[in-house]
């Protein structure tokens, strides 16, 4: 799911809402600021098995809020980190999108990225 639109119009209110509806019958959901999970994705290269607890971490989620999507540029290892962590949850769980940027100009950012 995408919520797009401007700054305070209410996206991250409406997936964390969603999410923790979804948290009302028993399942795990987690949220996170893009700047956050950067910051957890750098800290976490240090470590051994590092990375692998971070992929589990939010791969295990029913629905994961990803806040603030695209608003800054990610390097190339992040955007890697965060493609896997997308194939993991593919068909298997729910992620919710919150960004400035409408999907057609995604492809454009996440390029820039790389």
């Amino acid at each position: 799911m995408v919520f797009q639109g401007f700054t305070g119009s209410g996206k991250s209110y409406l997936a964390c809402a969603l999410a923790k509806q979804v948290g009302t019958h028993r399942y795990r959901t987690g949220d996170v600021r893009m700047p956050r999970l950067e910051e957890e994705w750098q800290q976490a290269v240090n470590k051994p098995l590092g990375k692998q607890k971070l992929l589990r971490k939010y791969t295990n989620n029913r629905v994961l809020v990803l806040d603030e999507w695209l608003l800054d540029p990610s390097g190339a290892e992040l955007t890697r980190f965060i493609f896997e962590l997308m194939e993991r949850r593919h068909d298997a769980a729910s992620t919710i999108f919150c960004t400035q940027y409408k999907q057609s100009n995604w492809h454009a950012r996440l390029r820039a990225a790389a």
